[in-house]
């Protein structure tokens, strides 16, 4: 079935005067900023998307490359396919900006993409392989606003203010987070110039983040997520959202290149499986049953835990996890016992057991009881009731 790189091919050879902004222009643009153009935009500034590509090929940019643990070549290859592509080639890239910072846990990469001289893009890239950037969106789970969400607040008030064009903003997993963050928090005098917001299987707010939300904003925002979603449905989701068919199983659902389409938007579906529906439940279970404390102390632990293994990286986990052991044992007695509390939660459970096994099978037949199914929903809605 078609899926985003085939529509490169389809509709390359078309203008945006030709054929308008549309979801899947704005997922593949979601795509762009995962990888790292720090050394394009040093040798540039800011470009064309062919010359944005040229730059990262001539600085060392590999389109074979896997991008980190969890994140494929595809969206390299995206940008080789957009940098020869009439629809593509000539829109400019600017206003990159890319930030790691391990020690306080901040991950943040942010572009724009102008589609024609009255309209631009606002990009928000989601986690990248960096420790930083997971421990970041564990940090999600916390009353406090993450470095990134007050950095991309910043960043679309300054677009705003310096430029008088109609603006999308957009962005994949903590990506479409920051994308709807960004838009909620800003004043009514802002919104007017915000054309749409597309977040594509981003986490929503917590209960505290609810609170603060400019509800006007909501009419601007559309959700999208594959059927058995996971990241997509964590925390609360007040926006309107729509679900899409997927070539892939369970948890590799969230990579958006799975995702089929019908010729300018992805195939929807009607419901969601049970899988994501059980997944939702039990993570907000679990983070409710927990207090601030633990939360943090949790957070803090696993991380230093992963850090200790001389890692900065997902990749440099995997790497040496030859290490893990030794680290583990380095923990003290309290370490030890806040991630067995915590991690027993979901490895005891024996539905979560079913669903790993069902994605290692590579299978998408899980299906609850009508109890489970009812109790999970239930207790959802409730969770949900400051929508």
């Amino acid at each position: 079935m078609p899926t985003l790189l085939d529509y490169i091919d389809w509709r390359g050879d078309l203008t945006f005067a030709e054929s308008p902004f549309n979801e899947l222009d704005a997922c593949l643009f979601s795509q762009l900023c995962l990888m790292n153009l720090d050394n394009a935009f040093e040798e540039i500034k800011e470009g064309t998307i062919e010359q944005i590509y040229d730059a990262y090929i001539e600085t060392g940019g590999e389109v074979e490359k896997q991008i980190g643990f969890v994140i494929t070549n595809r969206p390299n290859i995206s940008l080789q396919k957009m940098a020869k592509s009439r629809r593509y080639r000539d829109l400019v890239i600017h206003n990159y900006f890319n930030e790691v910072i391990s020690e306080i846990s901040i991950q943040f990469c942010a572009l724009q993409i102008d589609i024609d001289e009255n309209t631009t893009t606002i990009c928000f890239s989601g986690t990248d392989d960096t420790l930083a950037g997971w421990q970041e969106n564990a940090e999600m789970i916390l009353d406090n606003p993450t470095g990134a969400q007050i950095r991309c607040v910043e960043y679309v008030k300054d677009v705003l203010e310096n430029c008088d064009k109609l603006v999308y903003i957009l962005g994949h997993s903590k990506g479409g987070n920051l994308a709807l963050y960004s838009t909620c928090m800003l004043q009514n005098k802002y919104l007017k110039r915000i054309k749409k917001t597309y977040s594509f299987d981003g986490p929503g707010f917590t209960e505290e983040e609810m609170k603060k939300i400019n509800r006007n904003s909501l009419e601007k925002i559309i959700s999208y997520v594959p059927q058995s979603s996971i990241v997509g449905r964590i925390f609360i989701h007040p926006e309107n959202y729509v679900i899409c068919k997927s070539t892939a199983f369970g948890a590799f659902q969230h990579d958006v290149y799975s995702w089929e389409l019908m010729c300018t938007e992805f195939e929807r579906v009607d419901s969601l499986t049970d899988a994501s529906l059980y997944f939702d439940y039990k993570l907000k279970k679990v983070v409710d049953e927990m207090d601030a404390n633990l939360r943090f102390a949790f957070i803090t632990t696993f991380f230093k835990f992963l850090y200790s293994t001389n890692s900065k990286t997902l990749t440099d986990v995997n790497k040496n996890k030859g290490k893990i052991f030794s680290s583990y044992r380095a923990l003290n007695k309290e370490e030890k016992k806040t991630l067995s509390l915590c991690l027993s939660k979901f490895t005891n459970d024996r539905i979560i057991q079913s669903l790993a096994l069902n994605d290692f099978l590579k299978t998408n037949k899980f299906k609850l009881d009508n109890k489970t199914r009812e109790k999970a929903i239930n207790y959802i809605n409730n969770a949900s009731k400051n929508e």
